[in-house]
């Protein structure tokens, strides 16, 4: 974070390894990982969160995993949502792979599931959802969250932004978002095309391609541009009602 505890940005262009995450000095609500150019890989086995779900966004090449005893395979623009208590794993696919993951709550809750290929028959929407990202119904939406979000996820709240041309990029701001701050929850911009500039406690804050601003709970910031063509994810944990005008 900043001197002032307010916000930071991230850099993962090029990088694979954890971003976020207790251990890396953040604050425990939501982890996030990234793998630049990946070859293919195969986890030993299944895996379990007894209380966070685990998200996967592909950008790059193919992630095949085993979930709840069936087969998945993801392809760039898509994600997979997978439930606390859900056998699963990765079983190979097709490099070089980027893929960004996401867990909420950032817990160390990991452990041991059934044998691969799993016993758990698959049950679409029990286990968790496989999204596509490239449908019009999932984008420029809150995608995961409460309430009027299209997916349930009790941890995490998650739009991903997609806008192709300028007029849409810029629309909304300074009307339907202004001023605001979060009395204890943690606000995340990811940028995976085009740039966002943001105003945070009184500094311009610009990212880019391969940057993650997080924005600390009690800090005033608001998005004030966006550069065409923009792709991103926004996102906030824990999830709470506690947005206060700026």
């Amino acid at each position: 974070m900043t001197p002032v505890d307010t916000y930071e940005i991230i850099e993962f262009e090029g990088v694979s390894g954890i971003l976020l995450a207790p251990e890396s000095g953040g604050h425990g609500f939501v982890a996030v990982r990234h793998s630049a150019d990946e070859p293919s890989w195969s986890d030993s086995g299944t895996h379990v969160h007894a209380r966070s779900d685990e998200i996967y966004f592909l950008l790059k090449g193919r992630l095949d995993l085993i979930v709840a005893g069936g087969s998945i395979s993801l392809s760039p623009g898509e994600m997979l949502l997978v439930r606390a208590g859900i056998p699963h794993g990765v079983v190979g696919g097709a490099g070089p792979i980027e893929h960004i993951g996401f867990r909420a709550p950032a817990l160390d809750d990991r452990g041991t599931g059934p044998t691969l290929p799993g016993s758990v028959p698959l049950q679409p929407g029990e286990w968790g959802h496989h999204i596509s990202l490239r449908e019009p119904e999932a984008r420029n939406c809150w995608l995961l969250g409460v309430g009027a979000a299209r997916f349930h996820s009790p941890h995490l709240l998650l739009a991903y932004l997609d806008f192709p041309m300028q007029a849409e990029a810029v629309a909304g701001l300074g009307t339907r978002l202004q001023m605001h701050a979060h009395r204890a929850s943690w606000e995340h911009y990811l940028c995976l095309r085009g740039s966002k500039t943001l105003i945070v406690e009184g500094d311009m804050v610009e990212i880019h391609p391969g940057q993650m601003l997080v924005v600390a709970p009690g800090a005033r910031h608001n998005v004030i541009d966006r550069r065409a063509p923009y792709a991103g994810f926004t996102f906030r944990a824990p999830i709470l009602d506690d947005k206060v005008p700026g």
